[in-house]
Order: structure tokens, then sequence, then C-alpha cells
């Protein structure tokens, strides 16, 4: 995050946003806590399966925090929470419009990979690992050294939903494969526990900047477009097989459609990574 936007503050923005729709609105009467709000976003970003996870997330951290309010009415914590979190993602929508249409362009190309396709969706990192979503309808067969029953049919569900998150973990683990690689070039004592990377002390600055340069390095590529590019080439159709196939053509120009146009991005300033105050 940067500086003018830390976790905590995002959870202050929320406020506010809250407080601006309760004075145009006037939906309820207003007993909000910031750290209720920060509880709230905690819950909103790290449960990364989907949706209907994080929402469950947030009303259990609110339904907790809002219950240690003294003041609070505790006949109203249940009602209160269900409408703070309907309002938390509708300020997280209003706040990161980008973030949200790219998630969106996710999602839909993994409905259409998986539902009309009937594949399992696929990309390849910037490293130039394949990764493959292994999510079926049918429970799998026993772990063995074969390779996936390509005849199974892919749960639409679960691709769609796992989309989002386990693309930005294939980021994150590339952004921490290079920063190891170019820890180890410098050379410094580099060790990493799943998002977590440890040096010795005298070592931190040293390597809390490469980290931040392989950050800037790794998104300045064209991520999106790269990921458009594999999806087109992998499962779109050409013109004249979507001549030939009239009866499914509306389906499959849907997806190539969906598969083509990549979301705009946000107008973050990038390289302001490299001067943040906190590290990554």
């Amino acid at each position: 995050m940067a500086d003018r936007l830390m976790r905590g503050e995002m959870g202050v923005s929320i406020l506010f946003v809250h407080i601006f729709q309760h004075c145009n609105f006037g939906q309820r009467n207003s007993c909000h806590h910031h750290w209720v709000a920060d509880s709230g976003v905690d819950a909103a970003v790290f449960a990364a399966n989907s949706t209907r996870h994080a929402a469950a997330g947030v009303n259990l951290e609110t339904i907790r925090k809002t219950a240690d309010i003294e003041e609070f009415p505790k006949d109203q914590v249940w009602a209160s929470s269900q409408y703070l979190t309907s309002k938390t993602f509708e300020s997280l929508r209003s706040m990161f419009t980008s973030t949200k249409l790219i998630q969106d362009w996710f999602t839909d190309c993994a409905k259409l990979i998986s539902g009309v396709c009937g594949e399992s969706v696929e990309w390849v990192t910037p490293l130039g690992l394949p990764v493959v979503q292994p999510y079926y309808r049918r429970a799998q067969a026993p772990p063995s050294r074969t390779a996936l029953d390509s005849q199974q049919r892919p749960c639409t569900m679960k691709q769609r939903n796992a989309f989002p998150p386990n693309f930005i973990h294939s980021l994150d683990s590339s952004h921490m494969m290079l920063t190891a690689l170019h820890c180890q070039a410098a050379p410094l004592a580099f060790v990493s526990v799943h998002d977590c990377y440890w040096t010795h002390p005298c070592a931190v600055p040293a390597m809390n900047q490469i980290c931040r340069e392989q950050f800037v390095a790794l998104h300045s590529q064209p991520i999106l477009e790269d990921l458009s590019d594999f999806l087109v080439k992998r499962y779109s159709y050409d013109e004249s097989e979507l001549e030939e196939q009239r009866r499914r053509r509306s389906e499959q120009a849907t997806r190539q459609q969906f598969t083509q146009e990549s979301p705009r991005q946000g107008d973050f300033q990038l390289d302001s990574v490299l001067d943040f105050r906190l590290l990554l």
C-alpha cells in the first residue's frame, strides 16, 4: 500500500464513506468505530477464495468487534453487522474501481472457459511456469503420477472463484523468487515463509531495496495483456471455425470478446513503491 493509503487508513476511509452514505440516505443510527471497519477490511482482503467467503468473514469480524462496544445495543449487533458488511463491500468497490473491473474480467473469463469450453483455466506466470486449476465436478481419483484426466468436467463455480486469487498468488510467488535470486546474487542471506521475507538485521535495508525493485520490475510488465494473448491462443476460435459452427457462434464470440479485451488498469504510480516508508 502507498503511504497515503495504508490499511488502517483504508478502514477510516471506508468509515467516512459509511458516514457519507448515512448522512445522505439516513438508513441507520451511526455508532461506528474505525477499528470495526479495519477488521472488516482485513477479512475482505484476506478471504481470497470467493466473494461469498469474504462476506462471511467480514460479517463475523464485524459482529465480534461490534459486540465489544459496551454502549452498542446488543439486540442490534446482527442487523448492524449485516448493514456494515454490505457497506464495506460497496465502499471497497467505489474506492477501487479498476480492481473490481479486473476481478470481474477474471471471473467472466473463467466462467466462459470452464462452462462453455469445458476446460480448466490455465495460464503461464511471468517466470514461464505453467499453472492449471484442478477443480472438477466429480471426485478425483487417488493421487498418482499420471496426468490430469482430460475427461473430467471442470467445476465452473470453483474455477471462476479461484482464478483471481490464484493468479495473484502466482504473481506473488514470482516476486518472491525474483527477490530470492537477486539477494543470492548480491549476496544476501534470504529466507521466506509464505509471504514473509527474512534476512539478517544488518541486511534489511538492502533486501528491502531489492524487494521493491523486483516488485516494480515485475509489475511494469504487460501482465494483463500477456494473459489476454495467452487466453486467446489457448481457448479462442479463429474466424473460419466461428463461421463453420454458426449454431454455437454466439457463445464462442462472447468468450473471444472477454478474453481479448483486458480491463483498464488504475493510475497508481508504480515507481512510488521505491519510496514507501513501510516494508513490503
